[in-house]
């Protein structure tokens, strides 16, 4: 799927990941390469604060931004949302 999103001209203005879905985003991440494509293409890649906190992941992650709540929430309250 990510590299078929990679392809398109359509994309999403942003993918947000929290709980552990963060760690896709880590250096060790076997899919970290792709989200950095998907970074180059203008997407926002954002990850929950909190999930990278409470899982003491701050310093390995290595694509994409650390968002607070409240920056999540102005994506998902201005934007269309679509859950995966």
């Amino acid at each position: 799927m990510l590299d078929s999103l990679v392809k398109r001209e359509e994309r999403p203005v942003a993918i947000i990941f929290w709980n552990t879905a963060v760690n896709l985003l880590t250096k060790d991440s076997p899919v970290v390469g792709r989200f950095k494509m998907l970074e180059e293409k203008g997407i926002k890649i954002l990850a929950g604060k909190l999930c990278v906190e409470d899982l003491r992941l701050t310093d390995k992650i290595a694509v994409g931004n650390i968002a607070t709540m409240d920056e999540i929430l102005d994506f998902v309250l201005h934007n269309e949302v679509i859950s995966l």
